[in-house]
């Protein structure tokens, strides 16, 4: 989250210094405003793409999941009459 939070602060620095060498004052007021409204759009664009698969993470009960792991690798040894390499 903070990696995303800084890539997104960092674009719209290196943007928003491009404008302010080509443009008038009032217009890298303007640009400023564009940028933090569109920043704060991905933001939350990023927050709703995580909800879904975490929510679907936080459902998985991970001592059912181990203890199927577990029977279904005795069931495979037992059916090769070995090891599993």
């Amino acid at each position: 989250m903070v990696l995303m939070a800084s890539g997104i602060s960092a674009r719209g620095l290196v943007l928003l210094l491009l404008v302010a060498q080509n443009r008038p004052t009032e217009d890298v007021a303007l640009y400023a405003e564009y940028l933090a409204v569109t920043a704060a759009v991905m933001l939350d664009a990023r927050l709703l793409a995580c909800i879904g698969p975490d929510r679907r993470a936080l459902r998985i009960n991970l001592t059912d999941v181990l203890r199927e792991a577990r029977g279904a690798k005795a069931n495979l040894w037992s059916r090769t009459g070995g090891p599993i390499s």
